[in-house]
């Protein structure tokens, strides 16, 4: 099944393709965290050299994120049957200009079948030497030929049939959905295939491409921690995600789930699911499909539906060091140098800060909703 892949975390929302009968076996799942508690921001890319017995260097897109000791920041690189022991890491954390501004390096060892993780302890400093070095094997944020995800039947009728070999578009029939294609058989280069579709909307399980409709795929989650298969929408803005998201009970579906392959980051996207990370929605999942969990990856009222970290285990008012400590429903917010999990509630913020929500959506008794920095729709409950 080429178009199975496992969903890397990458931001605790990335997803990542490839071939079924070269898919890699094993995963290595890095966890970024500052030496510090000072954050690295405005982080442009993430390079990764992968030093094994097979080296090569990786290039992620980050888009400005911060890096730090709370927010869970990971990336996920996958091993094919063939590749075994000791794996070297070099992360630089690049700015706009392609220069360093953080760095740090760890080393693991392959689990033949198995996902293990890795954490990347990263010390802030500027250099500029690598600016211009170490390429991914096909550029990060690179469009691939074939048919287009999005419109696997572009309504003008697209401009070829030859799979896009001279930079057109092919044409995929009423019943077929587009496959980006990390992997092709016989070490042919990274592809989008017509492939036979069916009638799974966005957030149907699956457990082929045929299940799912024209403009979705069938996503993998297995490497980052659940046995889940889902029919994902591509999209190219936010308003392709409007009718998914019309029926989520969180912000909106959004155009930011970037699509990974095994060794470069593409420049397609999925729409995230509009999940309710509420700590009253929290025994539904949120509304998120079974076996996922809504989260809020990032700031700025960002959520999604990601495989719940087995490490999920604090209730409200436990001590956390991360935001993967805490339940689902809850935050690890700090204070006074002091990390909590905290409830996450509807504040709905005005300008001066304050919380407007006319419902006390708290679950514990003596507490109210209070507004979080770079948040608007929601807080945490104090």
């Amino acid at each position: 099944m080429r178009s199975e892949r496992a969903l890397a975390a990458v931001f605790a929302a990335g997803l990542m393709l490839g071939a079924g009968c070269s898919e890699p076996e094993s995963f290595i799942i890095l966890s970024l965290r500052t030496t510090t508690p000072t954050p690295i921001d405005n982080v442009a890319q993430i390079q990764v050299q992968v030093s094994g017995s097979r080296s090569h260097t990786l290039v992620y897109e980050a888009r400005g994120k911060s890096i730090n000791q709370t927010d869970l920041r990971t990336l996920s690189v996958g091993f094919s049957h063939g590749e075994t022991g000791n794996v070297t890491f070099t992360v630089d954390l690049l700015n706009n200009l392609g220069c360093s501004i953080g760095n740090g390096k760890v080393t693991q060892t392959i689990k033949k079948g198995n996902t293990v993780e890795a954490i990347v302890s990263l010390a802030a400093g500027l250099n500029c030497s690598i600016a211009d070095g170490g390429t991914p094997e096909v550029p990060s944020g690179s469009t691939l030929p074939g048919c287009d995800p999005v419109n696997p039947q572009p309504p003008d009728g697209g401009s070829d049939n030859d799979g896009g070999a001279d930079g057109g578009v092919l044409t995929c029939t009423s019943t077929q959905t587009c496959q980006v294609d990390c992997t092709p058989p016989n070490n042919a280069a990274p592809r989008n295939e017509c492939v036979p579709g069916g009638t799974g909307a966005p957030g149907t399980a699956c457990n082929t491409n045929a299940d799912c409709q024209p403009g979705t795929q069938c996503f993998n989650y297995t490497s980052t921690g659940c046995a889940v298969k889902l029919c994902l929408r591509f999209c190219n803005t936010n308003v392709d995600c409007a009718a998914f998201g019309a029926s989520g009970g969180g912000p909106g579906s959004f155009c930011e789930g970037p699509v990974m392959c095994p060794a470069f980051l593409t420049a397609y996207h999925t729409c995230t699911f509009n999940c309710d990370p509420r700590a009253t929605a929290a025994a539904a999942r949120g509304g998120c499909p079974a076996g996922l969990a809504c989260v809020t990856p990032a700031a700025m009222d960002e959520v999604d539906c990601a495989c719940p970290e087995a490490t999920r285990t604090k209730l409200e008012g436990d001590a956390c060091t991360q935001a993967a400590d805490c339940a689902p429903g809850l935050l690890c917010n700090q204070m006074s140098g002091t990390k909590t999990c905290r409830a996450i509630c509807r504040c709905d913020a005005n300008a001066a800060g304050a919380c407007t929500a006319t419902t006390n959506d708290c679950p514990k008794a003596g507490t109210t909703c209070r507004a979080v920095t770079n948040n608007t729709i929601y807080g945490i409950c104090l």
